[in-house]
């Protein structure tokens, strides 16, 4: 239901399966919300009140300035495209319309969101597979997001599917005890460049409307 609301109200650029490809809107409507990315000096400010190490603060302002790692791409069963953001003033992409276009809908509403960026960059994992082999992928986050608070990479999963994965990956999504989901091996990878991890699922966006 969000994807045909989002797609009629908001321009959505879709490719995939099916879709014929519209291009984004780059640039706010008048009388709509005003893009918000951070100034340098706001930016340097963000910094300081959250004690950001300053071997972080540089990694971070790269990531901000650079394309994204990789450019999404449509499956069979999922529509990939890019979502008009007005607060970044530019296109998000999403590899889901069913995961992460929720999450881009949901970051732009939400005021504790200062920036977010897409396919930011890639970071190694280290983990025992289900086998017990030890494994070290690259893992590229679906987003870098900055908060009030500090920065967080994001990784978007179906809810249905994490069940799955914890059993196929038990080491590298794991069920929290008080709900939710957690990556430990993205957690330690994102701990080590000053930055912190989180799994979000589809099933938070029951609660936007």
């Amino acid at each position: 239901m969000l994807s045909g609301i989002l797609a009629a109200g908001l321009g959505l650029w879709w490719h995939g399966v099916g879709v014929s490809p519209k291009p984004p809107q780059e640039r706010p409507r008048e009388g709509k919300r005003r893009m918000t990315r951070l100034t340098d000096e706001e930016f340097h400010t963000w910094c300081q009140r959250n004690k950001i190490e300053p071997e972080t603060a540089p990694y971070i302002q790269r990531l901000r300035t650079t394309p994204p790692e990789r450019k999404v791409r449509g499956r069979a069963s999922n529509v990939s495209g890019r979502y008009p953001s007005q607060k970044m003033g530019f296109s998000i992409q999403f590899e889901s319309q069913h995961v992460e276009l929720w999450g881009c809908y949901t970051m732009e509403r939400d005021e504790d969101v200062l920036e977010m960026y897409d396919q930011p960059t890639r970071i190694q994992l280290h983990y025992h597979a289900r086998s017990g082999r030890k494994t070290s992928p690259w893992h590229t986050p679906d987003f870098l997001v900055l908060r009030k608070d500090g920065a967080v990479f994001e990784e978007w999963k179906h809810a249905s599917s994490l069940d799955t994965l914890a059993v196929t990956m038990p080491e590298r999504y794991q069920r929290q005890a008080k709900g939710g989901w957690q990556c430990p091996p993205g957690e330690i990878a994102a701990r080590s460049l000053g930055l912190s991890y989180r799994v979000r699922t589809s099933a938070e966006s029951s609660a936007v409307h």
